[in-house]
């Protein structure tokens, strides 16, 4: 996967995000979440003959924010009333 950096200020992704992952890469000092995007309503309709585009994302961080943003992933689901991950079920 190339490796981009994202111009200086505010990005938000508003596709919905399918099949996330968590690997753990450069000797366990940095973990990746890969994520699929989904298609967008507001791209239009796919025409005859085209194909589902499909974009994934990758984003790197170090052990602090990954545990932080696990930990609000919790905290957010028990606020609105959803069941907590399964044992055994990959958390991140």
């Amino acid at each position: 996967m190339p490796e981009t950096c994202l111009p200086e200020g505010h990005t938000e992704i508003i596709q919905l995000i399918d099949d996330p992952t968590v690997e753990a890469i450069h000797q366990g000092t940095v973990v990746r979440l890969h994520a699929s995007l989904r298609y967008h309503v507001s791209e239009g309709p796919l025409g005859p003959g085209r194909h589902r585009r499909e974009t994934t994302v990758a984003i790197r961080m170090d052990q602090r924010a990954a545990m932080e943003l696990a930990g609000q992933l919790l905290a957010l689901g028990r606020s609105m009333g959803w069941p907590p991950p399964s044992t055994g079920a990959p958390q991140a």
